[in-house]
Formats: C-alpha cells, structure tokens, sequence
C-alpha cells in the first residue's frame, strides 16, 4: 500500500542533510511573459543579484554536491554571460512543453547518478536552505520514492490543488485549470519542492502523459507514485517561501521579504538599524558589531563597514570599505576605501579608485575621483579632486578643481599636493603640476607650473610672490624662509 509519511514543518530538522551527494534540477526555461520584459525572467534582480541564484545559493548551502539549470534555447546565450555559472551544469529544453519534460531533459547530466535528486523551481528566491534540507531529511529518514512540499494558502489561486483520498492520502496534484469544483474547494496547494530517488524519477518521467493542452507535468509523478503503493512523504512548508515571481510586483515583495531577512540577521548580530523598512543591504555586504544605519542607506556589493561607523541618514555606498568610527551622511561612496574617524558629506561623491585616509574630513557637495588623501586633510566644500595625490594635514579651499583631463590628447593627468599645503578658495590646478609642501595659493589662482615646498603664489596664472608663513609642525621649518 502507499505509505505516506508527514515530517516536521520544513527547515525544523535544522542543519544539512545527512550527506552531500545529492543533486539538484533546477527548472528554469519558462517564458515568464508576465514580466513584459526582454530580459529572461530569472535574470531580474533581487538585492543585487538575479533570482534564480538566491534558489542556487540555497541549494549550495544545503549541501548539493551537482546543480543541473534547464534553460531555453533562445535564453541560453544571455543567461550564460550574465550568471556565474561555474560548477553548475546547464541542459535545454528545447520545447516548453511542461515541467515534466524540463525535468528529462536534465537526465543526460545526471546519468550514473544514484543519490536523491532535489527538483526546485527558478522563480523562487525566497527558498531556503533549511527547507531543502528538512525535505531532504524527510526523505531519507522514510526512504521515501518522492518527498514533496506542501502548504496552505490563504488564496490558492493559480497554484495546483493536492488531493487526497479516503484516508486522507496525497494521490494526486491537480492543477487549477483541470481542478473540478470540490478540488477548487481545497487550501492546500503544491509548493513546487520534490525530492526524489533517481531510478522512480526517470521512470515516471517517461511514463507522464501529456495533459489536453499537450503538457507534460511533472505534479503528474504522484499520482504514478500513488498507482504504485509507493513511499511518499511530505513536509509543510510556508507558501510565501516557495511561490513563484511571476511579475513586477511579486518581485518587489520577494526583495521585501528577503531584505527583512536580512535585516533582521543582522541587528541580531549588532548592528543598529533607525528605521529596517528602508534600509536596503545587499547579501554579499558586510557590517561589524555597532555600526549605525540610519534611514534611507543602501549597501551594495562587496562593501565593508567596520565597527562603530555612522551611514546615513540617505547615502549609497557600493564596493567600498568604511573604517572604524567614520561617518557617512547624504553621500555616494564607490569603489572607494575610506579609513577611521572621516567624516564625508552631505552630498559628497567619491569616485572608483580613491583611498581616504584616517581623520580625513570631506564636506558638503565635494567629489573625489581615483585620488589619495592623506590623513587629517580637509577638502571642505564644493571642490573637485581627480587622479591627484594630496599628502597630510592639507587643507583645499572651497572652489578648488583639479583640471585633470586635456582635450587634445584626451589624457588624465596628475595633481599632487604635499603636506601641509594650503589651497585657496577657487583655485584651479591645471595637470600634470605639483604643489610642495606647505605651499599657499591664493584665492582664484591658476597654478599651471610646479610650485616649490613653502611657495605662495597668487593670480591666473599663478606667480610666487613670497614665502608660506603658514604655522607648521616642528620639524618642517624649512617649508617657511624669510623673503
């Protein structure tokens, strides 16, 4: 007789199944018009990174020694160049004609295979690993032919119905447009998780009739399994972990439901959130023990914040590492590495390939691009620096800008600045130039020359007039000589 077994709710076994030699196909060719989009529906993105490896991503981390995308034809080229899709094996199916058919045509890469196979589908990103490895778990423990998932929606519409017999016994799956009256009835719907023993998934597989529509549905292999008296399982799982995105707006709600999982780690973890429902932090960031997050902050990429720093309130910041104890406000940070104790903004911009150094202060509506500034330097306000290297303790007047590109040979050129130089209000640094260390320039000047260390120069373009008597730090007394 067939044996039905009821497991714990999914993800509560915890922990990987017992063994990593299980296998993955994950179901990923369906057109997805919903989206009215020229992209292939998988490849929209989700915190960054495209949904079908948020279902990937949890399939790894169950432990899946093999991972097998179907894919279209027609969307195989544009998929390929825009996942990372090392370790994992790619079948197509040429004719979308079912889930069933998507299934077999995984067969090749998994021929020899002989542990579970786990099948998933694409558009469900809000899978999680513990899930797969409860289902796993359930399967085993029963040594079951298929282990599905199971759940009950508040709305079942659109999803297939899981019908039961006399003896309350899952026999079939029946999907919405074949449901009758009485099966419409039913909460209880098909989540899209199977995991099934290899030799039972081929056969019925190739025993699967086409429905009237001409499709061949892998839901089908249950009723086979039923016919056969044979081992299914079942674990309950949660219907929004496992629903499907089929358009805009579903995909907003997944982002939603997986930034609040986010979130949620990672204030367990200490991090200080003013205000979680608008903040948004890629999975591949990492945040320290007593950072601050204020409203309205983005994080992307591989970007570290380091312990006791400030972001926000409104600022984005992508690839780039904050040190210890800096403050970030209304900014955009990219590409850039900044040290302790700097504060930036509001309404700064650094650029791909700067490096700040510790106590820097950055002020309001300030860019810096491919530049190094060197520690307790202070870059105020409405100023520009690009590819210059600016030493410590420099202080950059309001206005100033480093004309760094020359047109005619459309080249970038260097502006470097030594320590302790202070630059006036609007001057400009016409590159390649070199101030020394300690120089002045006066306010508007146009320095087009190198100026010695303890220089003053003044005027468009800029002459030295005198020498600094600027207060510098023991030690440095020749950067200031009597006229």
């Amino acid at each position: 007789m067939l044996l039905v077994l009821r497991a714990v709710p999914a993800g509560a076994a915890g922990g990987h199944p017992m063994s990593s030699d299980w296998a993955a196909i994950v179901l990923a060719a369906g057109q997805g018009k919903r989206m009215r989009s020229s992209r292939p529906k998988i490849l929209h993105t989700i915190l960054g990174r495209p949904m079908v490896e948020w279902v990937i991503a949890a399939l790894h981390g169950a432990g899946a020694a093999k991972v097998v995308l179907v894919l279209s034809p027609a969307d195989h080229q544009q998929i390929a160049s825009s996942l990372h899709l090392d370790g994992i094996s790619v079948a197509l199916q040429s004719e979308p004609l079912g889930t069933a058919l998507a299934a077999r045509c995984a067969q090749a890469e998994l021929n020899g295979w002989h542990s579970e196979i786990v099948v998933a589908c694409g558009d469900s990103p809000l899978l999680r690993s513990e899930t797969v490895s409860g289902l796993l778990t359930a399967h085993r423990h029963s040594g079951a032919a298929l282990t599905l998932a199971t759940a009950r929606a508040g709305d079942p519409t659109g999803y297939g119905r899981i019908k039961r017999d006399e003896s309350d016994r899952p026999c079939a799956i029946v999907e919405e447009a074949a449901a009758h009256e009485d099966d419409r009835l039913s909460n209880e719907v098909n989540s899209g998780l199977y995991c099934f023993s290899p030799g039972h998934l081929w056969r019925w597989l190739a025993e699967i009739k086409p429905s009237a529509a001409g499709e061949y549905y892998l839901t089908d292999a249950l009723e086979l399994a039923y016919q056969e008296n044979a081992i299914v399982a079942e674990i309950n799982s949660e219907l929004t972990e496992l629903a499907g995105v089929n358009d805009r707006a579903q995909l907003a709600e997944a982002a939603r439901q997986l930034q609040t999982r986010i979130n949620t780690a990672l204030m367990r973890s200490g991090v200080t959130m003013i205000d979680p429902l608008t903040t948004w932090v890629e999975p591949t960031v990492h945040l320290a023990p007593d950072v601050t997050l204020m409203p309205g902050v983005l994080l992307r990429g591989q970007t570290v914040i380091e312990a006791g720093a400030e972001i926000g309130p409104n600022s984005e910041i992508v690839d780039s590492r904050i040190g210890p104890r800096s403050q970030v406000r209304w900014s955009v940070i990219e590409q850039a590495t900044v040290g302790a104790k700097v504060t930036i903004g509001p309404f700064s911009h650094l650029r791909p390939g700067t490096i700040v150094a510790d106590g820097v202060h950055i002020g309001n509506f300030a860019e810096v691009k491919n530049s190094r500034l060197g520690p307790n330097t202070k870059m105020g306000h409405f100023s520009y620096l690009g590819d210059a290297e600016v030493g410590a303790e420099v202080n950059i007047g309001a206005g100033t800008i480093t004309c760094n590109y020359d047109a005619e040979s459309d080249t970038k050129n260097k502006t470097v600045i030594g320590d302790y130089a202070a630059i006036g209000s609007d001057t400009m640094l016409v590159a390649p130039v070199s101030v020394g260390a300690g120089a002045v320039t006066g306010a508007g000047s146009v320095v087009t020359h190198d100026l010695k260390p303890g220089d003053v120069a003044i005027g468009a373009p800029a002459r030295v007039v005198r020498q600094s008597r600027r207060k510098l730090p023991k030690g440095n007394d020749e950067f200031r000589r009597d006229d």
